[in-house]
């Protein structure tokens, strides 16, 4: 099966086993272009897998305390609470990785920002050294259709 990470008018949306044109970032079926934010092949068993079965909300909830569902919310947008997605398309050269899409600036290795509960607490790292405002999802308010 093949996941892909699709940005939708910067909307993140994970779609499966839709035809994809990779080179020109279009799907076959004719939909408006878009850019490719991750794609990967994955197991059947590996795509039932939710964010509920995996306790990645709880961990969220564990690390941020009352600014949980916020915090959620974020991560939602940023990668569709999808562990594994890379975003290496920023204009700067720059790669985000994992559930927050931590970005290399922050000094982590991908394999490290790929892990769910490094992820989160690299996430908490920044959440307290920049606050809300250093996920773009939460300055342009697209974090808001997940609360």
């Amino acid at each position: 099966m093949i996941v892909v990470i699709f940005i939708w008018n910067g909307v993140i949306d994970q779609l499966q086993d839709y035809q994809v044109d990779i080179r020109h970032g279009v799907m076959v079926s004719g939909a408006v272009p878009v850019a490719i934010a991750y794609v990967s092949q994955v197991s059947e068993a590996e795509s039932k897998v939710s964010a509920q079965d995996t306790g990645i909300e709880e961990r969220i909830c564990k690390v941020f305390g009352e600014d949980c569902e916020i915090m959620i919310a974020i991560a939602t947008a940023e990668s569709g609470l999808n562990p594994k997605a890379i975003n290496n398309k920023n204009t700067n050269g720059t790669t985000d990785a994992g559930l927050f899409q931590i970005n290399d600036i922050h000094g982590y290795s991908v394999e490290d920002r790929l892990d769910v509960d490094k992820n989160i607490s690299m996430a908490k790292k920044v959440y307290d050294r920049q606050g809300l405002t250093a996920w773009s999802v939460y300055n342009n308010g697209k974090y808001l259709k997940f609360m």
